[in-house]
């Protein structure tokens, strides 16, 4: 059994130029058991909260004060379990998933005859991923699925992302190296009512062949091709689709390390 524990704090001060105080404070906690030889599980979670004041705006390039205050606070909390198991002693998968929770708030003092405001959003999300991973004597194979979805406050609208990748390297010798990756993502975007907008759904496609030469020890030539297909559909707009074709050579050298 493995334990971590992190904690940060990040603060920014004002400036004549600057127009906020924030200051965050993020701590996480994680656990780590090894079950067998093959089997290791692992759990953790995280939190982290972040604060801010609006003191100043920029009108016309002078920095004014604020007539009224301003206060934002954001809390996040995430949290993730994880196992690891090796099939066999070239193969082996992971799964994790979780949900995360993220919450917030702005104040507003009043002014006048303007009264005081007070805002509080909470969006709930969940993820999932599961990567199944193959190495060979001269290649190695990688398969991966994740989703996301997200509840969009219940106000505004919701959306469901899922990828499915394949990524594989082989190479033929010490010389020569051949990559490819396929990814397929979707993004399913659901309006809550009409007057929020259109359900929407974006369709990406994006092939990548990656070629490599080593023409001395520290000289490498690389030859990358790239193949993005996006469709977008909407039940209020007509469908849309977009091909993007790229690629580029490029020579890296690696300088050897400097001893002292």
């Amino acid at each position: 059994l493995s334990t971590q524990v992190d904690y940060s704090f990040d603060e920014l001060a004002t400036s004549r130029s600057a127009t906020t105080d924030s200051r965050a404070h993020t701590g996480s906690l994680r656990f780590d058991y090894v079950v067998d030889s093959l089997t290791a599980v692992g759990v953790s979670g995280s939190a982290r909260t972040r604060e801010g004041d609006l003191s100043q705006f920029v009108l016309g390039g002078f920095v004014l004060a604020s007539p009224r205050d301003i206060r934002t606070t954001t809390d996040s909390y995430d949290v993730a379990l994880s196992i690891q198991r090796a099939l066999t002693p070239t193969m082996n998968v992971s799964i994790q998933a979780g949900p995360s929770w993220v919450v917030s708030k702005q104040e507003v003092d009043a002014a006048g005859a303007i009264p005081a405001q007070n805002t509080r959003d909470e969006t709930l999300s969940f993820f999932a991923a599961a990567n199944l991973r193959k190495t060979f004597k001269k290649g190695d194979l990688n398969f991966s699925y994740s989703r996301f979805e997200s509840n969009g406050n219940g106000a505004t609208s919701s959306s469901i992302v899922d990828r499915v990748a394949l990524n594989s390297g082989y190479r033929f010798d010490r010389d020569w190296k051949l990559s490819a990756a396929l990814s397929w993502s979707r993004r399913d975007q659901v309006a809550s009512g009409s007057a929020l907008g259109s359900d929407e759904r974006l369709d990406r496609w994006i092939t990548i062949w990656t070629l490599e030469r080593r023409l001395t020890g520290n000289l490498i030539a690389r030859a990358r091709f790239q193949y993005t297909n996006q469709q977008q559909r909407s039940d209020q707009r007509s469908s849309t689709e977009s091909e993007v074709l790229s690629g580029f050579l490029s020579l890296r050298y690696t300088f050897d390390p400097i001893v002292f």
